[in-house]
């Protein structure tokens, strides 16, 4: 898999001995493929999948611009899926029924915020089975107690914080966020809550809040640089999205 690449993978009919990375699959079977992963399959007569790649920048992109919740796929893990409805919807949006692939860029032209809408869902579920190299897998779960951390206290957590609730040095902290998002813990949820800010900014009917009163909800103690990191990252200060929701 290239590594700016995502995947996703239903199985819709499978016979035993079919595998596909490191999992046996039955039908309803669903794996969320982040950047970099290597597909691995044992494929007996009798299988039949649905399959989707596209760009982690196009959804990433895709989700600022339906204003949805996206947490990154982990670079190099696949998750497994519980067979949810989110799962069984994107299944039905791209066709049950015989081997099948595409790639998002050239294809379901007429469903991509759907198909985009549906997968970003489907990345901030939990996973059944996350599947990897151990040091890896143990990276991904310190990153999703931190994440789960940071939307409890709604904000940005800081890095001692992330330390005692992941229970790890501030080495491995960063180790972690590195495997998973090759990116350090305070630059990924900075990302993250510029996301956020967007949102609420661009639809001013969710609050009242001040540029301000955003900035410092969300973890920005430094007004100046989330202006700056906000006008970097989406090309306008955060004044100009306010009033172009107005």
């Amino acid at each position: 898999m290239s590594e700016d690449r995502v995947s996703f993978i239903s199985i819709t009919a499978a016979t035993p001995g079919n595998r596909w990375c490191e999992i046996d699959v039955e039908p309803g079977t669903a794996l969320l493929y982040g950047p970099g992963v290597e597909h691995t399959a044992t494929v007996q007569p009798g299988l039949a999948y649905t399959f989707v790649s596209f760009r982690l920048q196009a959804l990433e992109e895709a989700a600022d611009r339906l204003h949805l919740e996206l947490i990154p796929p982990a670079k190099g893990l696949a998750k497994a899926l519980a067979p949810t409805p989110g799962v069984r919807s994107l299944t039905a949006i791209l066709g049950i029924g015989g081997n099948q692939g595409t790639s998002i860029e050239s294809a379901l032209d007429d469903r991509l915020d759907t198909v985009y809408a549906a997968v970003a869902a489907l990345t901030t579920e939990p996973p059944r089975r996350v599947v990897g190299a151990g040091a890896r897998i143990d990276s991904r779960h310190i990153v999703h107690v931190c994440i789960e951390y940071s939307n409890a206290i709604e904000r940005i957590p800081t890095l001692s914080e992330m330390c005692l609730v992941a229970h790890v040095s501030e080495r491995r902290l960063r180790q972690a966020f590195t495997d998973t998002f090759d990116a350090p813990p305070l630059r990924y949820f900075r990302h993250r809550s510029l996301a956020h800010a967007r949102r609420i900014l661009v639809n001013r009917g969710e609050s009242d809040r001040t540029v301000s009163e955003v900035a410092s909800d969300l973890g920005f103690h430094n007004f100046g640089r989330f202006a700056h990191g906000y006008q970097s990252t989406y090309g306008e200060l955060p004044s100009a999205t306010l009033k172009a929701s107005r």
